[in-house]
């Protein structure tokens, strides 16, 4: 066999090999794709409601939990986002601060924005109000988030409107002097929501919550001592504290115990002890005259 054929049939070989590679690394590329853009498997979506308008999208929090939704607003809703963070097992909050997903709808309006306070509060509810035309809905007019405490207890509600609130039904909505009417939907005990998806153009036309498993609440040391009762504070020194934002009252040093308040930021209060956790007892217009509040919101003198 002459030098010459040898040569060729290595080459031929060689382009073999460079094309089977090339076949493998597309295929390895639509795998790849397939993973990162496939909804969770855990996740349930609830049903997309409002206006016939826009094409679709789907918005979920990777690996965290809704805390937060920002909007931008003229008229009504022109897009939406959400606000995520994950959850700390340890500490049994979630991190601050939280990360924005990208806008959904259009371009227009101007920008609002709200998240649970507290850092253990996660989004487990929301209410979407819609203006009309000809009996329909056509465009989201607000967004309403409910956020609930992990460790339970009573929740708090967020309001992001277009200027005239988030309430059900009202005779005058921006739309053709239609009646509002709004969505609410809701994940179960065990869930969270941990994103949205629905349907958009120049403006929001249509919602629907996606949940997934809530967090755990890890157990503590804490968590030994008998219910209801708060464990003795340690190392006691008199100074003052004061709430870097607003943040939940607890019966006890952990987040597993009962939320009896919010202290609101900017508020101080005598510290009354500290609890080697990471959480201080302080006096406080509460029923029991005084409660504990996680150290990491907090300033002290």
């Amino acid at each position: 066999m002459g030098i010459s054929m040898i040569r060729h049939r290595c080459a031929l070989s060689h382009a073999r090999e460079i094309i089977t590679f090339s076949r493998y690394c597309v295929a390895l590329a639509v795998i790849v794709h397939c993973m990162l853009t496939a909804p969770d498997v855990q996740a349930r979506d609830l049903q997309i409601q409002g206006g016939p308008g826009g094409g679709h999208f789907r918005s979920q929090c990777s690996n965290g939990y809704i805390v937060g939704v920002y909007l931008k607003t003229g008229g009504w809703v022109d897009s939406i986002g959400l606000k995520c963070a994950s959850f700390n097992a340890a500490q049994r909050r979630f991190d601050q601060p939280p990360w924005n997903m990208p806008y959904h709808g259009g371009p227009g309006g101007s920008p609002k924005e709200g998240i649970c306070p507290g850092g253990d509060r996660y989004a487990s509810s929301i209410m979407f109000g819609y203006t009309h035309k000809d009996d329909r809905p056509v465009f989201v007019d607000f967004v309403e988030l409910t956020c609930t405490p992990l460790a339970g207890g009573a929740p708090n509600k967020i309001c992001l409107d277009s200027g005239s609130a988030c309430t059900s039904v009202r005779v005058g909505g921006h739309y053709s002097g239609k009646l509002l009417h709004s969505f609410v939907q809701t994940c179960s005990e065990n869930e969270a929501a941990t994103g949205i998806h629905g349907r958009s153009g120049a403006y929001l036309d249509a919602l629907g919550l996606i949940c997934g498993p809530k967090p755990p609440i890890l157990p503590t040391q804490a968590s030994n001592a008998p219910s209801g009762k708060p464990l003795k504070a340690l190392g006691k020194k008199t100074s003052k504290a004061t709430a870097k934002d607003d943040v939940d009252i607890h019966e006890g040093p952990g987040g597993q115990f009962k939320i009896i308040g919010m202290m609101r930021q900017g508020t101080t209060a005598s510290v009354l002890g500290r609890h080697p956790d990471g959480w201080l007892n302080l006096k406080l217009d509460v029923a029991s005259g005084s409660g504990w509040v996680a150290a990491d919101h907090l300033t002290t003198d």
